[in-house]
């Protein structure tokens, strides 16, 4: 099966296309696309729309922007405030980031005002979209794509969307290289969360917002819903949160189902992905 592989929002994605006849000018158009909203929006560049954003706490929006905040301001209310895009500081000064210098840890979601189109934020507040803008792309990936084949996979570092039906390993948090079970996904989009997976000076690099501690109840955290934007957005806060307040936000959110793994091993699975589980 035809696959193309591009360094892409950080780390590798990959697509695999199922059908016979390709054409590669829509492979670019997807790398195009990541490329130019990467340019505006990454926060590993001194220069762009958000750094100058996050030095002015004022700006000019577009439409894409404003679909982003507006999701993010969503997921910050609808979480209890456990999702939260103002932990820039935090993931700076535990060195992940570009900043050499100590910045003012001062953080919530809201804090970051729309009005129209434009956005301002309360001083010292800094944003990271990175927790939304990359698997947003990804999403208008598949929309480039889904009208043009049949079937295919996008797999951005181990995160997967799919049209048509994929069987996915499930990676043990503490044995990368070891399987727990498997999940038959069909035209949905697949995120983890796990604080094994990146770690910085101090614990790992997922923040309670309320606690400005990386909290260590869960070891994983696995999510379905078919976009990915949301997928992955509450795949993090189902992590941050306490483990009572993470299943009940399992239970009340219409199109959320995840498999969760607390520090203990016990495993806690929403009925829609038990259904497609299989444990080994």
């Amino acid at each position: 099966m035809p696959t193309f592989k591009k360094e892409a929002l950080g780390t590798l994605l990959e697509i695999i296309v199922y059908n016979t006849n390709i054409h590669q000018a829509d492979i670019d158009e997807c790398f195009f696309c990541i490329k130019e909203f990467e340019q505006k929006y990454s926060r590993f560049r001194k220069d762009n729309f958000l750094a100058q954003l996050n030095r002015s706490w004022k700006g000019k929006i577009d439409r894409e922007l404003s679909y982003l905040l507006k999701i993010a301001q969503e997921l910050h209310t609808s979480s209890d405030w456990y999702f939260d895009i103002t932990l820039l500081p935090f993931l700076e000064n535990a060195g992940y980031g570009i900043s050499q210098k100590i910045k003012k840890e001062n953080i919530w979601s809201s804090h970051v005002t729309l009005s129209g189109n434009t956005v301002t934020l309360k001083r010292w507040i800094q944003i990271d979209l990175g927790s939304l803008w990359k698997w947003y792309m990804l999403d208008v990936v598949y929309d480039i794509l889904e009208n043009k084949y049949d079937k295919f996979t996008l797999n951005f570092w181990g995160d997967i969307r799919v049209k048509g039906t994929e069987t996915i390993g499930l990676e043990d948090p503490l044995r990368p290289k070891k399987l727990i079970g498997e999940l038959s996904c069909t035209d949905l989009s697949f995120a983890s969360s796990s604080g094994e997976r990146r770690k910085l000076k101090w614990k790992h690099h997922l923040i309670n917002p309320k606690t400005w501690e990386s909290p260590n109840e869960i070891l994983i955290v696995y999510v379905t819903h078919k976009l990915w934007v949301f997928a992955d957005a509450y795949a993090t806060a189902l992590f941050v949160c306490p483990l009572k307040k993470s299943l009940k936000l399992l239970e009340v959110t219409p199109g959320l189902e995840a498999l969760i793994i607390s520090k203990t091993g016990k495993i806690h699975c929403s009925q829609g992905f038990n259904k497609y589980l299989t444990l080994y």
